[in-house]
This record gives C-alpha cells, sequence and structure tokens, in this order.
C-alpha cells in the first residue's frame, strides 16, 4: 500500500487532467553536469480552459476555504486517510508552508498547491517537496491543476529552490519535467511513483526526509 498521502492528487483530478488535449512540446534544456533533461510543457489546447483564471498566493481569508477545498478533492482518493488538509494546516502552523498558492476565478478560490522544504540525507539545500494540490471537482479538468504546478515551480525558482520532490503519478507530473530518479528515494514509496526534478545546477541523491507535518492525522490546535 501507499502511504496515505500518496500522489497529493485526488485519483479523479489526475484522471482527468490527463485527458486534457495537450500538446507535449518539450522545450527542454540539458542541465549542467550530467543531469536530467528539464522538460516544460506547452499547453496549446486546454478544452474548456478558464480564460479569466488567476494564481496567486493565499491570504488569510483563504485559510478556510482552502481547508474545504482540499477536503473535497480527495474526498474520492482510493487512497490514505484523507488527512491532506490537516497537513496543510500543520505546515502553515509550523511556518513551513514556503510557498502557498490558490487559483481564482471570477474572485472565487478554486484550487490550491503547497510546497515545503524537504531534507535529504546527503545534505542538499533548499530542496522542495510539491503537495497537496487540489481543485474543486467543478472545476477540474480544465488546466487549473496544470496552472498551479507551473506558477509554483516558477515560485520556486524566485527562492532559488535547487530542486523539487513529489509522490504521484509519473504519467501526470513527466509533463513537468519531473522523473523518478533511483539514487533520491523517500521511506514506504516505490521508486517508479517517487519523482524529483532539478531546479539547480545539481541533482539530489539520498534519502528524503518530509516536514513532520506529513503525518498529521486531524486539526491543529
Amino acid at each position: 500500500n501507499l502511504p496515505r498521502w500518496y500522489d497529493m492528487i485526488s485519483a479523479e483530478q489526475r484522471r482527468k487532467e490527463l485527458n486534457v488535449g495537450i500538446d507535449k512540446t518539450e522545450l527542454g534544456r540539458e542541465q549542467k553536469k550530467g543531469t536530467d533533461l528539464f522538460f516544460t510543457t506547452q499547453i496549446k489546447d486546454i478544452r474548456y480552459m478558464h480564460q479569466n483564471v488567476k494564481n496567486r498566493p493565499e491570504r488569510p481569508a483563504d485559510i478556510e476555504v482552502i481547508s474545504h477545498i482540499t477536503e473535497l478533492a480527495f474526498r474520492t482518493c482510493p487512497y490514505g486517510e484523507h488527512t491532506e488538509q490537516f497537513i496543510i494546516e500543520k505546515l502553515r502552523r509550523s511556518r513551513a508552508l514556503s510557498v502557498s498558492l490558490v487559483a481564482e476565478i471570477d474572485s472565487q478560490v478554486v484550487g490550491h498547491i503547497a510546497f515545503s522544504p524537504v531534507e535529504i540525507s546527503d545534505s542538499s539545500l533548499n530542496w522542495y517537496t510539491l503537495g497537496p494540490i487540489s481543485v474543486r471537482p467543478e472545476f477540474q479538468r480544465q488546466g487549473i491543476g496544470q496552472a498551479l504546478v507551473n506558477a509554483g515551480l516558477a515560485a520556486l525558482r524566485n527562492l532559488g529552490a535547487e530542486g523539487c520532490v513529489l509522490a504521484g503519478e509519473p504519467d501526470y507530473y513527466e509533463h513537468f519535467g519531473f522523473r523518478s530518479n533511483p539514487e533520491c528515494t523517500l521511506d514506504g514509496v516505490p521508486q517508479n511513483y517517487f519523482l524529483s526534478l532539478t531546479l539547480g545546477e545539481q541533482s539530489a541523491t539520498g534519502k528524503v526526509i518530509l516536514h513532520a507535518a506529513f503525518s498529521a492525522t486531524g486539526r491543529s490546535l
């Protein structure tokens, strides 16, 4: 069995996003020092794409709606214990929510993505993990999740991040350049589902340790 926070994006949401029409043009550049090619995705044909989606940092007024959207998105996920909203709360209370963006349509928050720092046994610094990410069910299959991932990765680059890891579906996240690296692991996650993306000059090798918030099981007090 995969960990309860596996994938960070609901199974139904992921399936719908994958059905979106995408031109997988590889706008790649080879990383220095022999690291994997970094690919971004050129999105040309997203069916039903809202033209007025705005991605922005979370505000205090967004906190409750973020929790609600996260719970809705993961409610039917076949994996885990459906406590992703509590993970976000604990990351925020621990000041470990390094990037927290919402997707907004006509002033309504419809999606959210979180990034938090990780530790790696090879002493690599400035690496982060993506997740949880969620989109309200009625707004899925509209490219909102993809836009959040791209905006979040851009925010990480602005922070000077060296890379990002996640536990998720390869078919979905490879569109953004994530790949499985046998030398970068997370206990309890099958290697083909643990993916990394190098943003700096050198990839990470070693055991990844997530923030303690990922063990959250209920609302923080």
